[in-house]
């Protein structure tokens, strides 16, 4: 037994980490939800691959997440946010490795996730992804949000960054119902309106 563990999960810049606050209101619910606890996500691809599926700190990695809660029954959580891209298509291993977890996926718009994006990675050594690379990679990588959401009703839920800047409240009822919360505060003044806000979507 693990214990009760979600997911927040989202493209970056599409308000993972807002959501992430929001959950956290949810205080006598929620015993934490970790930020970008990218370590278990390179254990779990450890896993993937058969000459390094052996490896102690993988194997402690994701033992240590397991036992994060155990005998508690408050639930505990990770934040991803995810770049376009191979590597962060791989989220879908949180789901076979953890697979009673819940998933709370949150979706922005394309445009005005890119711009966010763009804006935040424009002048980093890597660079960054150009539109023409980025458009399909989101479209495919939303499309699997939404296709693991069609599929798994019961575990999962999309919150519309939109709904949750125009009215926090009620668009946080999806997790409420997904996680049974029976907790919480309001989430009224978390949310502002990003400067590239697009009224309409």
């Amino acid at each position: 037994m693990t214990g009760k563990k979600f997911f927040i999960v989202g493209m970056r810049r599409s308000g993972t980490s807002v959501l992430r606050e929001a959950v956290m209101r949810f205080a006598g619910d929620i015993q934490n939800i970790e930020f970008e606890t990218h370590v278990l996500r390179y254990a779990l691809q450890c896993m993937e691959i058969g000459r390094y599926k052996n490896l102690k700190w993988a194997k402690d990695e994701i033992e240590r997440f397991e036992n994060a809660n155990i005998g508690s029954d408050k639930w505990y959580g990770i934040k991803f946010a995810l770049n376009p891209g191979v590597y962060d298509m791989e989220w879908v291993y949180l789901h076979h490795r953890f697979p009673e977890a819940r998933f709370i996926f949150i979706i922005r718009d394309k445009e005005q996730t890119f711009k966010s994006y763009e804006k935040l990675d424009k002048n980093i050594k890597r660079g960054y992804v150009p539109w023409d690379c980025y458009s399909p990679f989101f479209d495919l990588m939303t499309g699997q949000f939404r296709d693991y959401t069609n599929r798994y009703p019961e575990k999962s839920c999309i919150i519309d960054y939109k709904n949750l800047v125009i009215d926090a409240d009620s668009e946080m009822e999806k997790v409420k119902e997904l996680l049974k919360i029976t907790t919480g505060v309001s989430c009224k003044g978390l949310m502002k309106k990003p400067e590239n806000w697009k009224e309409g979507g």
